[in-house]
């Protein structure tokens, strides 16, 4: 009995085997859709604060203090400004070079 469940086992992994075989051999067609470019929302691209007023009366510290506040949120604003600008450049730079690799496999698949 054991022999007969062998034999039956093995002729249907066989069967099976080859049915996925046939199905190696065949070629599948590639439709995708190329990704869009980086496009930061809104509230990324909020421009720099406007300087704030100098009052009349102020006083030397109180103009010091100023200063270092203004000076301090322009190079913050300088600094995000300047990170978003490299992460959108990068992120385009990498869709575009799977993009390109998209186009490639698209080409080389059976329409």
């Amino acid at each position: 009995m054991r022999i007969i469940l062998a034999v039956f086992t093995a002729a249907i992994t066989a069967a099976i085997l080859s049915g996925c075989c046939s199905l190696c051999d065949s070629k599948v067609a590639i439709h995708m859709k190329q990704a869009p470019l980086c496009k930061p929302v809104d509230s990324l691209l909020k421009a720099c604060d406007s300087p704030k007023e100098i009052k009349e009366g102020i006083t030397y510290e109180d103009l010091i203090q100023l200063m270092a506040d203004e000076r301090s949120a322009l190079s913050t604003c300088r600094d995000r400004q300047m990170l978003l600008a490299n992460t959108i450049q990068v992120c385009n730079e990498e869709i575009s070079k799977t993009n390109k690799r998209l186009q490639e496999i698209m080409a080389t698949s059976p329409k």
